[in-house]
Order: structure tokens, then sequence, then C-alpha cells
């Protein structure tokens, strides 16, 4: 029996066990390939994710995370007060049952305008969060002055204004207020808006210096149109414009034409 060492010897590529001979010469396409390096990922800070942003806790995220941005232009932004206080002014005068004409109606618009580049300026000054407070504060401020006017009109067939004053205790207010409940509805609609879906509306982003002084222009060229009509063409309204009577004033030229008045006065 030959020595089964001897037979390792006489077939050094032979295995015993499977039976094949392996090859002496193998082809170059059998040599291992080499491997290929993966790239460098650089590594993510998960410590600043909250937890309800980025995963479950063990690194892997349940859903993708979805950061909102504020694309909202300000576009629509510098047409927002013009509106609110335009809208107002009118629903007030219904309120009143005080007649249009054309040209109060168009003095009311251009003073409206004026007074709103003021309100846009001061709801672009500074961040989105601070802006858009501003904003939600002065509609509320103006659409209560509104209101509060109705009341006070209703009560005593006047404007409150701040050299003639007089009081309403509780009980009468609610009387009152509930004779205009339907123009107060009216006077609220763009304040429920804006709560609502202002946010989606209205930019309010922080507007460049280049921008303000833009908006600073316009009003002021609109200001000052507005009352060389008042002064050169229409003699009329500079009669009234001049005068004490703050009732006048309010029927020509608007609700706060009539309030900045009396307080320069």
């Amino acid at each position: 029996m030959a020595d089964i060492n001897s037979l390792f010897d006489k077939f050094p590529d032979y295995d015993v066990f499977t039976g094949k001979t392996e090859r002496k010469h193998p082809k170059a396409s059998d040599a291992p390939k080499p491997r290929v390096q993966a790239p460098d990922i650089p590594a993510q800070n998960i410590d600043s994710r909250s937890a309800s942003d980025y995963g479950d806790g063990f690194g892997k995220a349940i859903k993708p995370v979805q950061i909102k941005r504020n694309k909202n232009n300000n576009f629509l932004s510098l047409f927002y007060f013009p509106i609110l206080i335009i809208w107002l002014e009118f629903t007030l005068r219904l309120s009143c049952g005080i007649g249009f004409n054309p040209m109060s109606a168009l003095y009311i618009i251009v003073f409206s305008i004026a007074a709103a580049s003021a309100f846009t300026l001061i709801c672009t000054f500074a961040g989105n969060f601070f802006n858009r407070l501003m904003c939600n504060l002065i509609t509320l401020g103006l659409t209560f002055f509104y209101i509060f006017e109705m009341v006070y009109y209703s009560a005593f067939k006047t404007f409150f204004s701040a050299s003639q004053t007089y009081s309403l205790n509780p009980e009468q207010f609610i009387y009152y207020i509930d004779k205009q409940k339907f123009f107060a509805i009216a006077a609220a609609v763009p304040l429920i808006i804006n709560f609502l879906f202002g946010h989606r509306i209205f930019g309010f982003r922080k507007l460049k210096i280049p921008a303000k002084i833009i908006v600073i222009i316009i009003a002021v060229i609109i200001s000052a149109a507005a009352l060389s009509a008042v002064n050169n063409v229409d003699a009329a309204a500079k009669s009234i414009y001049n005068s004490s009577s703050n009732q006048n004033i309010q029927e020509r030229f608007g609700l706060l034409t009539m309030e900045i008045l009396d307080i320069l006065r």
C-alpha cells in the first residue's frame, strides 16, 4: 500500500477531500480585484437635532426631516395695511350711516396709504417673529379702535377724540355694541384672517435699507400730493381740513387723519 504522503508529493495540487485538481497557473482574471475605498462622508452632528425631528434616539430617522422655511415674499405684505385701514374706514362709515362721495373716498384711500406705510415699516424692521408679532398687535389695536368708534358714535353721535370725551359704563357699551354687532364682526374679518392664514400669505420679512427708503419716499410723495390737492385744488376740503370740527374731518378724510389732526392741534 502506497504511502499517502507520497501521493501528496506526486500530486501536490490534488484535493483529497473534493477530488478536484487546482490550477497550477491561475488565470489573470482569477486574481482578486483591488478593493475600492468608499469616499469619506463628513460626520453629522446628531446631537444638534431634536428627538422629535430626528429618529427614535438610536441614530435612525423615522421620517425625513422637513425644515419649514418662510418662502412668502414681502410683495403682498406691502398691501396688507392699506387694505386693512381702507376696509376699517369704510366699515365705520357704513355703521355710522355716513354717505359716500368720490372725493371723500379718494382722500380716505390716499391718506390711508400714507398711514399704512408707517405700519409696514414697523412690521419689516427686524426678524420674522418680531415682525409677525407687531403685525398681529397693530391689527388687533386698529380693529378694536374702529369697533370702539362704532360704539362711541352710536351712543353719542360723535367720534371719540383727545379733545372731547364722554364716558360709557359697561352696560351701555354692551348695549351699543350689540346694536353694531354686524359691523363689528365685519370689521374683525381681517383680524381673523390674519390670525388664521396671515403667516402663510404675508411674509413681513426684514426689509433692507434701500427698500425701506423706497417705502418712505412713496409715503412722502403720496402725502405731499394729497396735501397739495387739499390746499391748491379743493377749496372746500381746505376749509374742512383746517377746521376744528372732528365730525367733518372724519367724513372727508377718514378717522386716522381726524385723530392725527386732533392730536397736533
